[in-house]
């Protein structure tokens, strides 16, 4: 039973969108998340807001793994002590809880859908 589906379409909409917390230039959308819908994982969708993306710092969570597919853009992608993969359109990354990662060096218009499972607040 499908309790909470996610509609790609609108993660290329104009509305939702606020500043990422932590990155110049990068917006984030709440697509799914236990506040809001009650649900079990934390669905975010990222996207470049218009100009430069700043580098995502190196960050974990602690209590979640991260699923990245990118829908659109290009960059690098690191986890710590790992090499830094390419990310294209169709890149999945998983990250397991616990692990640093970052990305860097991403194109203007990267779009990515982020899951987190567990749900992360």
């Amino acid at each position: 039973m499908v309790k909470h589906p996610v509609h790609l379409e609108s993660a290329f909409s104009k509305d939702g969108w606020e500043p990422h917390p932590f990155v110049k230039g990068l917006e984030r959308k709440t697509m799914l998340s236990r506040e809001r819908d009650g649900a079990d994982i934390t669905v975010y969708c990222f996207r470049g807001a218009g100009e430069k993306i700043g580098d995502v710092p190196f960050h974990m969570h602690e209590t979640a793994d991260e699923f990245t597919y990118v829908l659109r853009g290009s960059g690098k992608f690191e986890i710590e002590g790992q090499r830094a993969l390419e990310l294209r359109s169709g890149s999945v990354v998983c990250v397991p809880k616990g692990m640093r990662h970052r990305a860097l060096d991403t194109t203007d218009d990267l779009t990515t859908l982020n899951i987190y499972s567990p749900a992360i607040a």
